[in-house]
C-alpha cells in the first residue's frame, strides 16, 4: 500500500499540514501510518491538518475510528482537521455512520 505523503502551508503562524491519505484505510495495519504521523507532526508543531481524501476508494470502522482518534488527538493541542476531496463513497459512509457533521460533511 503506498504511503500517506505530506506538505505544509503556514499562515499566520499556524503550521499546516496536507495529508494526501492512501487508497485504503481498512485496517489495523494502516493505524500507526497515519496516527503516528499525526503524532509526530504535532510534536514538531504542526496545529492545523487537512486530509486529502481524493485518492481513498475504501475505508471500514477501523479507518473511520483511525480518522476520528487522530482528530481527537489533534483537537486535544488546539488544532483543527478538514477532510478535503472526499468522494460521494466516502462521504454516505460518514452520513451512515453519523459522523459527518464531525468533519462539516453535512453540508
Amino acid at each position: 500500500m503506498p504511503e500517506n505523503s505530506i506538505r505544509y502551508s503556514e499562515s499566520a503562524g499556524r503550521k499546516t499540514a496536507m495529508v494526501l491519505v492512501s487508497e485504503e484505510l481498512v485496517g489495523l495495519s494502516d493505524k500507526g501510518n497515519l496516527s503516528e504521523l499525526v503524532k509526530t507532526e504535532i510534536t514538531q508543531g504542526t496545529n492545523d491538518f487537512a486530509f486529502d481524501l481524493s485518492g481513498l476508494r475504501s475505508i471500514n470502522s477501523a479507518g473511520i475510528g483511525i480518522i476520528i482518534g487522530c482528530r481527537k488527538a489533534i483537537v486535544a493541542n488546539g488544532g483543527s482537521l478538514k477532510l478535503e476531496n472526499v468522494n460521494d463513497k466516502i462521504t454516505d459512509i460518514f452520513k451512515l455512520t453519523k459522523i459527518d457533521g464531525l468533519f462539516g460533511l453535512g453540508k
